[in-house]
């Protein structure tokens, strides 16, 4: 449940956050490349980080911190009003993103029974893929009867939300 909700959240922003580039904020196809590009530059480092933290400090806490962190995050679209603030949003998203979903792997990995392994990621990997069709669709509907403001709130809140099954 809280992997389909952090990927939901996190796939909430795909359709919208071109339209609210361009729309709202005079943003050129060229800046849109560059924003959707930005959360991948830090998930990465996150990533390797994520790993050996769960290692480290234990797989529960760093999940909860990363997902305590993305939701700081998500929230902080609302107040992102020119280009490169949005940049910065989108590229301070990757941490917690990438961190976030690393040690949710590692946290899944551990939950499921050796015998029946590939079946629990199985399932793990199916949230993601779900949320990969639901959240554009949730985000366009929310666009659909209200502002983007709306859309970066309930984001925040699939991101809440996530924390809250996750703990």
């Amino acid at each position: 449940g809280s992997t389909f909700l952090v990927w939901s959240s996190f796939y909430f922003l795909l359709p919208i956050l071109p339209l609210y580039l361009v729309q709202r904020l005079g943003g050129t196809p060229a800046q849109v490349g560059l924003l959707m590009a930005a959360v991948g530059i830090l998930s990465v480092p996150a990533r390797l980080f994520s790993g050996w933290a769960c290692d480290r400090w234990g797989r529960r806490p760093v999940q909860l911190l990363f997902l305590a962190l993305y939701c700081a995050v998500a929230f902080s679209y609302n107040w992102a009003t020119t280009f490169a603030l949005l940049f910065l949003v989108r590229l301070l998203h990757g941490i917690p993103f990438g961190g976030g979903t690393t040690a949710g792997q590692v946290v899944a990995s551990d939950l499921v029974p050796a015998a029946r392994r590939g079946e629990g990621i199985g399932y793990y990997v199916m949230a993601g893929t779900v949320a990969m069709a639901a959240g554009p669709t949730l985000a366009l509907a929310i666009l659909g009867r209200g502002d983007y403001n709306r859309v970066f709130v309930a984001a925040g809140f699939s991101g809440v939300t996530a924390s809250l099954v996750a703990s």
